[in-house]
């Protein structure tokens, strides 16, 4: 729904957060516990798995400080299209990051059990670090999207916003 001011879009809800992270859990609990039944061994996880969520992370993270920084000089330095593709990759960092970095949690947790194994030990390092890591690409998400939150207008009235009129939701460019 467009209005007068022109569309709105909302902030990644906590909820949605959430229900990306128990289903990164489910999925990848079950899909290696199904795996470890069929009597294969858990994979490997090495510095790539955390190093590799850090580089996008870290991308993110400069996307973010760069958008930041040309909203404050100008608005219009940046297209619709060029806003909204950022919106739409800080939500998919914040969801993806939560799904990964759960599904990370479930391997470190079907590993303790064989905790004095070396393999074991290397599995629970680089996967805990690597869940680390994702938690670092959801809170780069959440802080492009809060960069690409553009104030009201003072020509703004409730009435004229999507929604009831009493929503306090800021607008996303």
């Amino acid at each position: 729904m467009t209005t007068p001011g022109g569309p709105t879009v909302e902030p990644t809800r906590a909820a949605h957060v959430a229900f990306a992270a128990v289903a990164g859990l489910l999925v990848a609990g079950m899909l290696l516990w199904t795996w470890q039944g069929f009597g294969h061994s858990l994979p490997l996880v090495g510095p790539l798995a955390w190093g590799s969520v850090l580089l996008i992370a870290g991308g993110i993270a400069w996307l973010m400080v760069r958008t930041r920084t040309q909203l404050r000089r100008r608005r219009d330095t940046l297209t619709p299209q060029e806003a909204l593709n950022r919106v739409l990759l800080a939500k998919t960092s914040i969801l993806a990051g939560a799904f990964l970095g759960a599904a990370y949690l479930a391997l470190v947790a079907l590993v303790l059990p064989a905790l004095p194994a070396p393999l074991a030990a290397e599995r629970l390092v680089h996967g805990g670090l690597a869940a680390v890591a994702c938690v670092v690409w959801v809170l780069a998400g959440v802080g492009l999207e809060r960069a690409c939150r553009v104030p009201d207008d003072p020509d703004d009235t409730p009435d004229t916003r999507v929604g009831d009129g009493n929503s306090d939701a800021p607008k996303l460019s």
